[in-house]
């Protein structure tokens, strides 16, 4: 104990030994990795050229797996585009790897210094590259500086990163693998040798700006509009008035704006630059301060995998060291207007909404399009399938902003085709999904993005008449669709209705208390559903109603009845109803005729062209059966022809005319006589003499029976060709 006590106190009396252990840690660190040099030249302009140089030992090189040529090969897989290379070259025991970053502009250098920085998988860094010179300007102050806020080391750590990733070197060894060299400054004509960051010379202050508030609205437009407000303490400002007032007219851009207004603590400019390009934003900027460093980038707003959303990339850092105090701290607030949201957005007094974003990294603010209504109607069968109908209204604003993208997005990765309608409040666009049975429905639905369990309709009841089913469903809308709702509270108009019979009974009180209603046989909510999720649940009892079947099945039966009595009717009334009067007939045919022979012949001659002038026939019983009944004239029988296309002839008696021309009696109605059946038929020519031209009736009897309970039955074998 004694003896290490003793060895450590003479150990620390002896400072050279320190020396000595801090001289060897050195040599280790500088063994174990590449010393970076820099030589950076700055024209007065803002142009100029970064050198770097990486010397590796060949010490170091062993500790690389592949040696020199693993390095070469990260750096030609890898090396961003921003950065130079110059190669390798071998001087005594080392390898020297050469890199330039030659810039046009200080704007254009601290650019690419951004690029650099997050290549080869690096994080990025909090806060942007800024490359400045600071020229004082009276009445705010003197003198010139130059100034950055970042190392060679930072541009360089991506080879570190990729050769770490990669395995050629360890993990315990990539933390020092890059060292510190030489740094020298050429600016306003001297070469100075300094640490890094660089940070060169002098701006003398003498009265500065208290505050800077940047607010820039146009987003996505294209266009931007650039309101700075700068406040002044008073007693300084009242110091030299026509100094400062001097000083922002000849600065601020044409076409501006400006109010200058007293508080009683501090003098406000309030100054809008009229709408430019980010460039042009950038020029006013420098003007007004009196910087070369102004960077505010908007990017050109583009759809991702979302063909409805847009993503740009904004970013704002400007240089205030010319004209602000020691204490100020400027601020920088993008507008998202309309549809645009973005990291850490908040709501400014006015009501409209931004985040800040002066000197932090690139931001990404979105755009997203939205429907102004939703509404889901599904139709279940009772077998199980049916259909489910998604239809989204956008204002025709909206709509023009990706008008070729909204059907694909609607329809997702689905089969189903979506429509469009221009509707009276926009433009609707409609996708149905269908299935064959509830489990292809509930696949379908799947595919399209919904989410929540499959659709049931499961049957509880059967009978002829009616059956019961039990309908279940738990749908989620797709996320891909509810992020596009107008607002965290639109409803999601649900209808849900039945196929081929189907309706639903009461809803239970669970149903009704979730805002369901029964409606013409279907159920109806609006759904107001959390944020980024839109579902529901839904169960109750339906049924399918088939007393169709029995009304159907009576209204038949009642018809066929009715055919039976019209059918038994009718064939009573032509078998037993009343038998036309001859004497009618005979009349009209006979009416202002002479009772002669020649008349009868008048009549047979007109027969064959006029039906209407047809001779009267009458079947009548024998002659005995007329005893006694004082009947005129002659009763002849005398064949006809039978029915067209028979041969065989009907005997028939034809009631001839009177042979006694001095005969005024006149007929009596032969309707009346019993037995008798009359037929208005057309009676055969005959010649003068009374014989029949072509020996044969020629047409058939057309006589209706009798009444049977007043004559009988006619009988068709009885003998009518005796003489009376």
């Amino acid at each position: 104990m004694n003896v290490l006590q003793h060895s450590f106190s003479r150990s620390h009396l002896r400072p050279w030994a320190w020396f000595l252990f801090a001289a060897l840690t050195i040599l280790l660190l500088t063994a174990c990795g590449g010393k970076v040099n820099t030589d950076l030249s700055v024209n007065d302009d803002g142009s100029g050229e970064r050198k770097m140089t990486v010397v590796v030992s060949d010490e170091s090189l062993a500790k690389v797996k592949g040696g020199q040529a693993s390095i070469e090969k990260a750096i030609a897989d890898f090396k961003p585009a921003e950065l130079n290379y110059g190669g390798v070259k071998r001087e005594g025991n080392n390898s020297v790897f050469s890199f330039s970053i030659p810039f046009k502009s200080l704007s254009e250098y601290a650019t690419k210094v951004d690029a650099i920085r997050s290549a080869g998988g690096t994080s990025a860094h909090s806060a942007r590259a800024r490359a400045e010179i600071s020229k004082g300007v009276e009445p705010f102050s003197s003198g010139s500086s130059y100034s950055e806020n970042f190392t060679s080391n930072q541009l360089l750590a991506w080879i570190v990163a990729v050769l770490e990733k990669q395995g050629k070197i360890a993990s315990s060894d990539s933390g020092n693998a890059l060292s510190t060299g030489e740094n020298v400054l050429k600016y306003g004509g001297q070469e100075t040798k300094a640490a890094q960051p660089f940070a060169v010379g002098k701006v003398e202050k003498h009265q500065g700006l208290s505050s800077v508030q940047a607010y820039t609205s146009g987003l996505g437009t294209g266009k931007y509009t650039r309101t700075l407000q700068l406040g002044m303490d008073r007693i300084a400002y009242l110091g030299k008035p026509e100094a400062f007032d001097k000083y922002f007219a000849d600065r601020v851009p044409s076409g501006s704006t400006v109010k200058k207004h007293d508080d009683g603590v501090s003098i406000i400019w309030d100054i809008q630059f009229p709408a430019g390009t980010p460039d042009q934003v950038n020029e006013y900027m420098n003007s007004l301060l009196s910087s070369e460093s102004s960077r505010f980038q908007v990017s050109d707003p583009a759809p991702g995998e979302d063909p409805l959303t847009f993503t740009a990339t904004v970013a704002d850092n400007f240089s205030c060291r010319v004209v602000c105090g020691g204490a100020t701290f400027p601020h920088s607030t993008l507008e998202l207007g309309p549809g645009w949201t973005g990291p850490g957005e908040y709501e400014f007094a006015s009501g409209k909404r931004g985040i800040d974003i002066y000197n932090r990294p690139p931001l990404e603010v979105y755009s997203v399009v939205s429907y102004n209504s939703q509404k889901l109607d599904i139709a279940l069968n009772p077998r199980g399938g049916g259909s489910a109908t998604l239809r989204v209204v956008f204002g025709k604003e909206e709509e023009a902003k990706v008008k070729d993208a909204i059907a694909q997005w609607l329809q997702g990765e689905s089969k189903a085709k979506a429509s469009r309608e221009e509707v009276r409040d926009g433009v609707a666009y409609s996708v149905t999904v269908k299935g064959e049975d509830a489990k292809a429905l509930s696949k379908q639905l799947e595919i399209f993005g919904f989410t929540g369990a499959p659709i049931e309709l499961r049957q509880i009841e059967k009978s002829t008449l009616r059956d019961g089913y039990l309908v279940g469903l738990r749908l989620g809308l797709p996320d891909r669709i509810a992020i596009h709702a107008k607002g965290l509270e639109l409803p999601l108009t649900v209808q849900i209705k039945g196929e081929e019979g189907l309706s639903f009974l009461e809803p239970t009180p669970e149903i009704k208390q979730a805002g369901w209603q029964l409606k013409d046989g279907q159920y109806q909510a609006e759904i107001r559903p959390e944020p980024g999720h839109l579902g529901f649940v839904f169960l109750a009892k339906a049924e399918v109603n088939r007393t169709w079947i029995l009304w159907a099945s009576l209204g038949g039966f009642l018809l066929f009845l009715a055919l039976v009595i019209i059918g038994v009717l009718f064939f009573v009334k032509r078998k037993f109803g009343p038998s036309k009067p001859a004497g009618a007939a005979g009349g009209e045919a006979a009416e202002g005729a002479a009772p002669t022979s020649a008349g009868t012949g008048a009549a047979q001659e007109t027969h064959g062209s006029d039906a209407s002038q047809a001779v009267p026939t009458v079947v009548l019983p024998t002659p005995e059966a007329l005893a006694g009944e004082g009947v005129p004239g002659v009763w002849q029988a005398a064949p006809y022809p039978g029915s067209a296309g028979s041969d065989q002839p009907t005997e028939r008696l034809d009631l001839a005319p009177p042979v006694n021309d001095n005969l005024t009696q006149p007929l009596p109605n032969l309707a009346n006589l019993p037995g008798a059946e009359t037929e208005a038929v057309p009676s055969p020519p005959d010649n003068a003499n009374g014989e029949t031209i072509g020996g044969e009736e020629a047409t058939p009897a057309l006589s209706e029976p009798a009444d049977e309970q007043e004559y009988g039955e006619s009988d068709p074998e009885r003998d009518t060709t005796k003489d009376e």
